[in-house]
């Protein structure tokens, strides 16, 4: 069922089935599920901002990237309310897909999130793509093998390692310009990084013509469509693909 955003907490109670949480590296993302309606998804600052909710839901699902204390803050949270709290983990398989990693608990759980909600999505040979603070590609076979994948650095952290460690070289710390190519400083910044975004498309679809006949590209991540819409390539735009990935163990 697609996700929809969601400006804000719903006006009556309604019964969900789990509060997924997808704690990365810069922000607390939220959905509230439930087999009957779209996806609900929200923000928070941190774990007391959950409170709210936690009345509504069943039980809680956790995706982290790190953040262990901010997690522990979530159990104890959960525990206070007597709600079922499981913190997911990568395994050697799980719905179709049989992890590449020798040690597979050592695969990052967004990476492992997306490519089992991928495999549902599609049964063809794919590569998932994810260009949030860490941009990272994920290729699977049409028979669900995991054959690995690649980790890069976002946009914005990009950019921002850019703009700290060179001289004489400023930049935005907010939006994007959109030329393809710069002719001042700021410019020229923005569209070097987002052309670096563009090459790792590229390098995905390169790989999967050259290995397989027929595949699909899974884009999903907070930059992805500022990624997407600089090719001619033909991809498919899943922004919650984590989150879709969660409700499989909801």
């Amino acid at each position: 069922m697609a996700p929809r955003r969601s400006t804000g907490e719903k006006s009556v109670s309604v019964p969900y089935e789990a509060l997924l949480l997808d704690i990365g590296n810069s922000r607390i993302k939220y959905a509230l599920y439930s087999k009957e309606i779209p996806l609900s998804v929200n923000w928070a600052k941190d774990a007391d901002e959950l409170v709210s909710v936690m009345g509504r839901i069943n039980k809680v699902l956790i995706a982290a990237v790190g953040q262990s204390r901010l997690v522990e803050q979530v159990e104890a949270l959960a525990k206070g309310k007597a709600k079922q709290c499981l913190r997911l983990e990568s395994s050697e398989q799980a719905f179709g897909v049989m992890n590449a990693y020798d040690d597979p608990r050592k695969l990052g759980i967004d990476r492992w999130l997306a490519m089992l909600a991928g495999r549902q999505i599609t049964k063809n040979n794919f590569a998932v793509l994810d260009f949030g603070t860490a941009a990272t590609c994920d290729f699977v076979d049409a028979s669900g093998r995991h054959l690995g994948g690649w980790i890069a650095p976002g946009l914005t952290l990009m950019r921002r390692s850019l703009l700290q460690n060179t001289e004489k070289v400023s930049g935005r710390a907010s939006d994007w310009a959109e030329e393809i190519v710069g002719k001042n400083t700021l410019d020229a910044v923005d569209a070097g990084c987002q052309a670096q975004g563009v090459g790792l498309l590229l390098q995905a679809e390169a790989y999967l013509r050259q290995n397989f006949s027929s595949y699909d590209i899974l884009l999903c991540g907070g930059d992805h469509q500022r990624i997407a819409k600089r090719t001619n390539l033909t991809v498919k735009s899943y922004p919650e693909l984590v989150f879709l990935g969660m409700t499989l163990f909801a």
